[in-house]
Parts: structure tokens; C-alpha cells; sequence
């Protein structure tokens, strides 16, 4: 598999220059695009791509359109996470030279059917010389004005809640949903590093989890964890994402179980992705310094959508002077 991408910022409102070519023949394939357009997140606005690939005939069925022009592969969801990740991965990192190429190894289909390469590039333009500029964190966000604060004026609560005075009255913010909304975006824009434990965690699966693991490493991979395979289903876990401050045998486990289902539907990906934050963030009862309280708001406010977590619960709770003076009866 290899093919070319159009930048974030050259996206275009109609669905023009999309090729989709398998075994020398142009199809088409639903799950193959949404998987580029997934990696986008940018709204309605449509990526121009090429894409190329060799399967083995054994595995497609050409047979579900009289003119032949769509294709139905055997395991066709594994395609979808294969270029999912590639483009991801691809315009998650920021290029020095517009014409710089990314390959990006992993497998087709897993259990042994082979290796692959796929470079994903962008097409010269009218843009070329510009620099990638995707998944980094804004300094400010549009938002920050109506709920400015001052370090000073920040405090916790019960170690869950973080209260700030604004102009025209306070905020409460939950402490680990916040954390989550955070986690998640730089989990969807690859925006950290890997972190070597100290300890390596040894992790026995059962069968199932064994399997399910086998078919998901590469996505495994992506997302910064590095492991050593040992005899039976043990696994040894050398690294992992940088945003993990602890890691357990049972949240591994529980990351595996979390794409029990055969199906990596664009959903459940994003399900996993929701998870790893989750499970990353700070909890109620985690005590804050001032500074770790600054960092958190400065971060959440300059996030997409400050105001929800991934899973919908709402950050913020803001309380206005007025509402304050009716309690109060003023």
C-alpha cells in the first residue's frame, strides 16, 4: 500500500482528486475513505488522495457491483486501520521539506501474511515550501478572554475540583475530566513521545487476549507502546505513551479487551482513544500544586472543545456575580 495525501490546510469543499487503486484497478471502497477522512478531523472539508495497492486476488470480491468498480475485501476493517494510522501518523509529524516522505511499516493482515510499506506524501502545489503545522497545542485559545484568570486566583476542592475567579464570577472545573479532554486530543494528534519504564511489566493473557493483542500490535505500536513477546501469551512491556504517569497489568488487560470485538469500526477506535485518556488522567483525590492547577486550565482552554470531556460530561461550571447576588438576595 502507498499513495499521496493533501495537507491539513489544503483541504476543499468538494470531493475531487480521490483515487482509489487496487491491483491496477480504480474502485471504489467506503471504508478506505473514511479511514483518510478520519485522520483529518477537519469538519466537512475534503482531502484529495491517492491510493495504491497490491492484494492478494484470493481476498477480494469484486463480484458486489456489475461494472466491477467496488470491492469487498475478507477482512476489510483491517484495511481501514492500516490507513488510518499510516495517514495519521503522517500528518501528525511536522515536515522540514514538503517533499519528504514517510514510510511506515506494519502488516496487511495479521498472522504472519506479510509485511508492507506504505509511503503517504503530499502533492506539489501551490503551497509547497510550507511547513506541516498539525496536532501542535495553541498557546491561546478563542475562548480564554470571557474566563480569563490570574494564578492567584486558583484553588482545589476536596482534591476533585478546581475552582478559578473570572471577571464576572467563578468556574468549577472537574480535575479528571478536564485531564481527559487533554489527553485525548494529543492522543488523536500523536502530540507526545514514549517513556521507557523503569520496571518492564510482565503481562499474562489468556487465549482470547493473546489473540485479540496479535491482531491489534500495529495499533499498539502507534500509540508509543513497546513490547517483547515471550513464550505462551506473556508480553513484556518495555515502553509506553509519555502521557501514562502509571501503568499497570490490568489496565494493559484492559486496554486488550477494549477491542474484543473483531470489528475496528471508526467508532471503537475511537473508543480505545478515549480509553487511553481516561485512564491516563489525573483522578479525584489527586492533589494539584498551583502550578499543575495552571498548566491544566491553560491546557484544557486551549483544547478544540474545553467545555466536554470524550465521553460528553461537561469541565466547566461556570457561576456569574448575578447568580451569585440572587442567592444571596442582593
Amino acid at each position: 500500500i502507498y499513495g499521496f495525501v493533501s495537507k491539513p490546510d489544503y483541504l476543499k469543499g468538494s470531493a475531487v482528486n480521490q483515487v482509489i487503486m487496487i491491483n491496477g484497478r480504480r474502485v471504489k471502497h467506503d471504508g478506505i475513505r473514511k479511514a483518510i477522512y478520519r485522520a483529518y478531523t477537519q469538519g466537512e472539508r475534503h482531502p484529495s488522495f491517492i491510493v495504491l495497492m497490491e492484494v492478494n486476488p484470493s481476498l477480494l470480491d469484486f463480484n458486489i457491483h456489475p461494472q466491477k468498480k467496488e470491492v469487498k475485501f475478507s477482512r476489510g476493517l483491517r484495511i481501514f486501520e492500516k490507513v488510518y494510522m499510516a495517514v495519521r501518523e503522517t500528518l501528525a509529524k511536522e515536515k522540514k521539506n514538503i517533499e519528504t516522505s514517510i514510510a511506515i511499516e506494519g502488516r496487511v493482515y495479521s498472522r504472519g501474511r506479510g509485511r508492507f510499506q506504505m509511503v503517504v506524501s503530499e502533492p506539489k502545489n501551490e503551497r509547497q515550501g510550507e511547513q506541516l503545522e498539525f496536532g501542535e497545542v495553541p498557546v491561546k485559545s478563542e475562548l480564554q478572554p470571557q474566563y480569563e484568570y490570574t494564578p492567584q486566583n486558583i484553588w482545589q476542592v476536596h482534591n476533585s475540583y478546581i475552582f478559578a475567579q473570572i471577571k464576572n464570577g467563578i468556574i468549577i472545573v472537574d480535575q479528571h475530566a478536564a485531564h481527559e479532554r487533554i489527553l485525548y486530543e494529543q492522543l488523536k494528534n500523536k502530540d507526545y513521545s514514549s517513556q521507557a519504564l523503569l520496571f518492564p511489566i510482565i503481562v499474562e493473557l489468556t487465549n482470547m487476549e493473546a489473540s485479540i493483542f496479535e491482531e491489534y500490535e500495529d495499533l499498539f505500536k502507534a500509540f508509543g507502546f513497546e513490547f517483547r513477546k515471550l513464550r505462551g501469551n506473556s508480553v513484556i512491556i518495555d515502553k509506553v505513551p509519555s502521557i501514562f504517569k502509571k501503568i499497570t497489568k490490568d489496565f494493559i488487560r484492559e486496554l486488550i479487551n477494549s477491542l474484543e470485538d473483531t470489528e475496528l469500526l471508526p467508532e471503537r477506535f475511537d473508543s480505545f482513544l478515549k480509553t487511553l485518556a481516561c485512564k491516563a488522567a489525573i483522578k479525584f483525590g489527586d492533589s494539584l500544586s498551583q502550578d499543575e492547577m495552571v498548566a491544566l486550565l491553560d491546557q484544557l482552554f486551549a483544547s478544540q472543545n474545553p467545555f466536554f470531556c470524550p465521553h460528553g460530561r461537561p469541565t466547566i461550571y461556570r457561576i456569574t456575580l448575578e447568580e451569585l447576588e440572587k442567592r444571596f438576595g442582593r
